[in-house]
């Protein structure tokens, strides 16, 4: 029975393969979707430019052709039973088929086309003379295509007259029988049709935009599934949480992503303790206090993981101090809608407040957040001074977890110098958002503060198609 067992959990040759071929055909079209999403307006603008392009290029290149025609056959000379030279209307195949192939020759000639030019007493031909033989007949269709109806007239009339001129050396004696008076096309030949040409140009603007999108989807290095993050960065995934979304009529106040919000799915909250497991495991395992919270680029979402998280810590029963260190961009407060905050971590450092004041135990005992200020200046300098370093010390003391909400390590070096004062990192990467590239350079510039990365959280991750199939299910 149980070799039964694993006989039939063992994986099949070549389905790997497969699964990988359809996730990244999947991938392919996700990113289809979203770049057709993202960027639908530039192909509406790209197809009107083509639009316009092509009925400006229309109007402003566009020059009339007329053409005139004359049927004709031809007669060749020939001697009668009675001695006299006559003309015989006689149907020739050879005749035929020989001036079939030198027509185009003899009307392309330098020497007719000086001969009508000396005829029409002008410096140049304004247009082109053709000659298309009727298969198998001896009838043939002379043809002057011209800007101009008159000149395109006047141009057959000379050419039937002085054909013969030029033949007579090349196929002997012959003359045109005209079936038809020669003729002029009243309108021209060429007229735009100005509907077709506009759709002719935005379908090529589409078809331009439609590229850009398809190289856009192709050129796409971001982290999508839980398998990417061991892939592509060869680092540990702690959790994925997902993309919560709030009735649109909610009073924005209820709309704060915290999992102490009754708003919130509990699958963000079941997410979020399980995120807690692992990180509890990891530090209690590695002996440390200290726990960075970064990412990449600003907007994926770790101010909001560390709030949730160190929340978390602390409805386990656990003493959890989070520390707001972004000072660039501070939000927690914001989450936890404090305002006017008497004491921050600035008026500690200046001497001007002690830090139990400001310290502010707020909503689960045991959580105490520490705002840091609004002083922007010198930021390294004041995170690496010896008051913030005490300042750890004395948390690292009283709490059991520190945790520290840092600035993007890809775009500040202050999570570098936050870096050498933490114990151990918790990475935080929202689905679809920072380039693989990106995020390693991260990862490698953090890394060499000699900080330990407990892993990588991915945050705001969707499923369905929007979230590439995969997502936190």
């Amino acid at each position: 029975m149980e070799h039964d067992e694993v006989k039939r959990t063992k994986p099949v040759e070549g389905q790997d393969d497969e699964e990988t071929s359809d996730l990244n055909l999947m991938t392919l079209l996700v990113d289809l979707y979203k770049g057709l999403k993202k960027f639908w307006w530039l192909i509406i603008i790209l197809s009107l430019i083509g639009a316009a392009i092509t009925l400006y290029r229309s109007i402003g290149v566009y020059t009339p052709l007329y053409r005139a025609d004359a049927t004709f056959t031809i007669a060749t000379r020939s001697t009668t039973n009675y001695g006299s030279d006559d003309y015989a209307f006689s149907y020739s195949y050879g005749t035929v088929t020989q001036m079939a192939r030198t027509f185009p020759y003899i009307l392309s000639s330098d020497i007719l086309q000086q001969i009508i030019i000396e005829d029409l007493g002008t410096g140049s031909l304004n247009g082109s003379i053709t000659a298309t033989g009727l298969e198998d007949t001896n009838l043939f269709i002379l043809s002057v295509i011209s800007t101009n109806q008159l000149d395109a007239y006047r141009i057959l009339q000379s050419a039937i007259k002085n054909y013969p001129r030029v033949a007579e050396f090349i196929i002997g004696d012959t003359r045109l029988n005209m079936l038809a008076d020669p003729s002029v096309s009243q309108m021209p030949i060429n007229q735009e049709s100005y509907p077709r040409t506009i759709l002719r140009g935005f379908l090529i603007g589409m078809m331009a935009g439609l590229t850009f999108v398809l190289l856009y989807a192709l050129m796409r290095r971001t982290i999508r599934q839980v398998d990417d993050i061991r892939k592509k960065l060869n680092q540990k995934s702690f959790g994925v949480l997902p993309h919560v979304i709030f009735r649109r009529r909610m009073d924005q106040s209820k709309q704060q992503l915290i999992v102490l919000n009754r708003q919130v799915s509990s699958a963000y909250k079941e997410s979020i303790r399980s995120l807690r497991a692992h990180v509890i495991k990891a530090m209690e395992t590695q002996g440390t206090k200290v726990l960075m919270v970064t990412s990449t680029l600003p907007s994926e979402g770790k101010s909001t993981v560390a709030l949730n998280l160190a929340l978390s810590m602390a409805q386990k029963g656990a003493q959890v101090a989070l520390l707001d260190a972004d000072l660039f961009n501070q939000s927690i407060h914001k989450l936890l809608n404090l305002q006017d905050l008497l004491h921050t971590l600035e008026h500690v450092l200046r001497g001007e407040a002690k830090l139990e004041n400001a310290c502010y135990e707020v909503f689960v005992k045991g959580f105490y957040f520490i705002p840091s200020g609004t002083n922007h200046d010198n930021s390294i300098e004041t995170l690496r001074s010896p008051g913030f370093l005490q300042v750890l010390d004395t948390l690292k003391a009283k709490m059991d977890y520190v945790i520290i909400d840092t600035p993007p390590c890809g775009m500040l070096s202050d999570a570098s110098a936050l870096a050498s004062v933490s114990d151990s990192l918790l990475y935080v990467i929202r689905q679809d958002t920072a380039n693989v590239s990106q995020i390693i350079d991260g990862l490698q510039n953090i890394g060499y503060s000699g900080i330990h990365i407990l892993g990588c959280v991915l945050n705001d991750a969707s499923a369905g198609f929007e979230g590439y199939g995969y997502g936190y299910g």
